[in-house]
């Protein structure tokens, strides 16, 4: 169908007069407004990450005597941090970064149903914010939910939610918005065309239903408009390694572009097997890019103004397993980053608790990770 006949045969919206053409051309004009605001960078670490492989308690029976082999960087060459906290020795970045004052370990992190270990349930939980047990379970997600009360601006112009590598997540989630998706940006090469079966395919009456459809449209177009003006979407096709996905939202910041929390995934932590081969180049190359993301921001004056909260689905085992890997477990460590990170500081503890299920011991934790949400909002909003 070529634009002639598309013109011809397409009125979305009878009863108000308005033409397809119309509509194009009002998205074509928009122009988004710098965002000057703070920013929130959520990066997602896919499989249940070990915490404790990277920060763990020195002298600690429990752990000395059913990890044996993990624990012993540690207890050979651990790097202080206080009070019985030690960082595993390949990691001495994050000693650096906490010189630097841009870093924070938020310890024992977790939610209450220790009774379901699956990587999707926990996934849900950490992406809703809703726990099983809770007076409201959300469908939604907590990210979602304040793009739909518009605490997030601008909600349209375009959406203020950039996901750079994964589009399969809940917490972006609302009733009436949701985050915009990096990896549909080859879709926008030809938005033209894209528009046009969008809108002759879209007929209602209904004013809703309209501004719904005109809306979703100026956001896309605007999102395409920015992916072609962005230096790193050249030289990167699919962003899937840190360094990648950390240069395109640092160039987005430095731009002022109108995103004010952006996504970023890594996959990969699933560590049954063979865990130190296996995590250290995921997570050394996931700090590298955040201090380079520091250091970009520091020099064009951004950084205080940024936080990056580095969290996944739950911890491990205590217990190693006979394949020098560890299983699905409850509590960990989640990481703050940023210039500006006094708020965050309370939340370390040198508690270590333990609970049974199924008579193993698992970590129990001392911090609900929908405390941090509510202090992450508050230091952005």
């Amino acid at each position: 169908m070529n634009r002639k006949e598309f013109i011809k045969q397409s009125a979305l919206i009878s009863s108000l007069g308005i033409l397809a053409p119309q509509i194009l051309q009002s998205c074509n004009d928009n122009v988004f407004d710098p965002f000057k605001g703070k920013k929130l960078i959520l990066v997602q670490l896919q499989g249940g990450m070990d915490g404790y492989h990277i920060l763990s308690q020195k002298e600690n029976d429990l752990l000395n005597k059913l990890r044996p082999t993990l624990q012993s960087p540690f207890k050979k060459q651990g790097i202080f941090w206080k009070d019985n906290w030690y960082f595993n020795p390949n990691f001495k970045i994050l000693s650096e970064l906490i010189q630097k004052n841009w870093f924070v370990p938020i310890t024992n992190i977790g939610y209450p149903d220790y009774n379901n270990l699956s990587h999707f349930a926990a996934k849900d939980m950490w992406e809703t914010a809703s726990v099983v047990g809770d007076k409201t379970m959300y469908k939604t997600g907590w990210v979602g939910r304040l793009m739909d009360s518009q605490k997030l601006k601008p909600v349209w112009n375009p959406n203020p939610v950039l996901l750079i590598n994964d589009d399969d997540t809940i917490f972006d989630k609302g009733n009436l918005f949701d985050g915009q998706s990096w990896k549909s940006h080859n879709e926008f090469a030809n938005f033209d065309k894209i528009q046009e079966e969008w809108l002759y395919n879209y007929k209602t009456d209904n004013v809703e239903n309209y501004n719904h459809i005109y809306h979703t449209i100026n956001n896309n177009n605007n999102i395409a408009k920015i992916i072609k003006s962005l230096n790193s979407a050249k030289n990167i096709i699919e962003a899937k390694d840190m360094y990648g996905q950390f240069e395109i939202v640092t160039e987005c910041i430095q731009k002022e572009l109108p995103f004010q929390i952006y996504n970023i995934t890594q996959t990969g932590y699933d560590t049954h097997h063979k865990q130190t081969i296996q995590l250290e180049p995921l997570a050394l190359q996931l700090f590298g890019a955040i201090k380079k993301l520091g250091e970009k921001l520091t020099e064009s004056g951004q950084w205080n103004d940024t936080l990056v909260f580095v969290y996944t689905e739950f911890g491990r085992t205590i217990a190693e397993n006979a394949n020098l890997g560890t299983d699905h477990g409850t509590a960990n460590h989640a990481y703050i980053f940023g210039g500006n990170l006094k708020e965050f500081t309370n939340f370390n503890q040198d508690i270590f608790e333990t609970t049974k299920i199924a008579n193993n011991e698992y970590i129990k934790h001392q911090i609900d990770f929908r405390e941090v949400y509510d202090k992450l909002q508050s230091a952005i909003l």
